[in-house]
């Protein structure tokens, strides 16, 4: 992370907890989640069915990141808890989702989809 002395002090305690806590196994599972979420987003525009698959990966890699951060002691509000772990969980479902509605209308490679 690109994150100089002065940005990190203007977090809360429980916050700066996440981010210079983290584990790397935690880190991984956000590099995968971003790089594999970002190739089937590619994949899609260019209309591949195995977008299907990496955002599949990217949403195991949401699910690795989210463990770490359930798993720290913070004082975070309901909304904050949900912006932070909710909200990737969900659209990364909602993409494995739409790139399975896409390949079933025949959007994308192969079909199941009746013409």
């Amino acid at each position: 992370m690109q994150m100089n002395p002065d940005m990190l002090d203007a977090y809360r305690e429980s916050e700066r907890a996440i981010i210079q806590g983290r584990p790397v196994w935690a880190s991984g599972g956000f590099a995968i989640a971003v790089i594999a979420g970002a190739l089937g987003g590619l994949l899609l525009l260019l209309r591949k069915s195995a977008a299907t698959y990496f955002f599949i990966v990217s949403f195991l890699g949401v699910i690795v990141t989210a463990v770490h951060t359930l798993g720290v002691d913070f004082d975070f509000s309901l909304v904050e808890i949900l912006v932070m772990v909710l909200m990737p969980l969900v659209v990364a479902a909602l993409l494995i989702w739409y790139s399975r509605y896409a390949e079933s209308r025949g959007w994308t490679g192969t079909s199941t989809h009746d013409k």
